[in-house]
């Protein structure tokens, strides 16, 4: 399951993100700062709570990688990401919460929640095809 940027409206450059060195990264995968230890982390399902998502890895680095290579990503880039389940009208223009990095758990919506954190604008493929595009609601926020 990936994540892929489809239309970039600020055209920032790839740089090489700072890791712990403990966890393995995949190409497609978002992932956001811990401003605590100063690295990057991949999202998980509860990445509403953290609310600084903003990068999308370019390539896939195992465990004990430093750094990896990631495009910043804005409110303004549209993606295209892999789903859990069939993708349905009833799910556009709704906040989805993500499932793990890579992937949106469209089986619930979660606009009153903090959790919703991309939007779903258009059906990509059939309903089997589980794509959906839209674009990332909470970037680069930070909690107090």
């Amino acid at each position: 399951m990936s994540i892929r940027l489809v239309n970039s409206q600020t055209k920032t450059d790839a740089f090489n993100l700072p890791l712990d060195g403990s966890t393995a990264v995949t190409k497609g995968t978002i992932l956001y700062r811990d401003v605590t230890n100063k690295v990057g982390v991949v999202a998980t399902s509860s990445e509403g709570d953290v609310i600084t998502l903003g990068y999308l890895a370019q390539e896939t680095v195992e465990s004990g990688a430093t750094t990896v290579l990631v495009q910043p990503i804005t409110r303004y880039d549209r993606v295209l990401c892999d789903c859990t389940a069939n993708t349905a009208t009833t799910q556009l223009l709704i906040a989805h919460a993500l499932t793990d990095g890579g992937t949106i758990n469209n089986t619930t919506s979660d606009v009153a929640t903090i959790l919703g954190v991309f939007v779903a604008e258009e059906i990509v493929g059939g309903a089997s095809e589980k794509l959906l595009s839209g674009y990332f609601n909470i970037i680069g926020q930070v909690t107090a």
